[in-house]
C-alpha cells in the first residue's frame, strides 16, 4: 500500500503552516498591545491615529511614567492641539470595557499638555476617548505663554 504522506511532503506542509502563521501575525500587528515605555507622547498619538483605521480602540499596557512629557514635546503637542483627526480610544489592558466611540488626536494632545502643566503623570483611567475642547485649548495656550 502506498503511503499518502511521506516525510518530505510533511515538511512542506509544516513549512506552509508556519509561513501562514507569520504572515497573519504581521497583518494583525495593529491589534497588538502597545507598551508605553516604547513611545513618547507624539508617537503615542501617531499610533492611536493609525490604529483608528483598524479599530475604535487600542489596548495599552503599563502606566504613563512620571516625566513622560518633556519640555521638548510641548511645541509638537501644541501643533496637534486643535487636530480633529480621528484616532482610536485608549483602553488600558486591565479594562473590561471596549468603547465604540472615537477620539481625536487633539484630545490626546490636550490631556498630555494638561498633565505637563500640572507636573503630574498622565492618567487616562481604564479607557479614554478624548475630543478637542476649543475653550480648554485656549486656556492651555494662555498658560504656556
Amino acid at each position: 500500500m502506498k503511503q499518502l504522506f511521506n516525510f518530505g511532503s510533511m515538511r512542506i506542509i509544516f513549512s506552509i503552516i508556519i509561513l501562514v502563521f507569520f504572515v497573519s501575525c504581521r497583518s494583525t500587528d495593529m491589534v497588538r498591545t502597545v507598551r508605553l515605555d516604547l513611545l513618547g507622547p507624539v508617537e503615542f498619538i501617531e499610533v492611536m491615529v493609525e490604529a483608528k483605521e483598524y479599530s475604535d480602540y487600542k489596548t495599552i499596557s503599563g502606566d504613563f511614567p512620571d516625566g513622560w512629557i518633556q519640555e521638548s514635546h510641548v511645541s509638537e503637542l501644541l501643533a496637534l492641539l486643535g487636530s480633529t483627526e480621528p484616532s482610536a480610544c485608549y483602553v488600558n489592558v486591565l479594562s473590561s470595557f471596549l468603547p465604540s466611540d472615537s477620539a481625536e488626536a487633539g484630545g490626546f494632545a490636550r490631556l498630555f499638555l494638561e498633565a505637563y502643566l500640572a507636573e503630574s503623570a498622565v492618567d487616562l483611567g481604564l479607557y479614554s476617548c478624548p475630543l478637542v475642547d476649543a475653550e480648554r485649548n485656549e486656556e492651555i495656550i494662555e498658560l504656556l505663554r
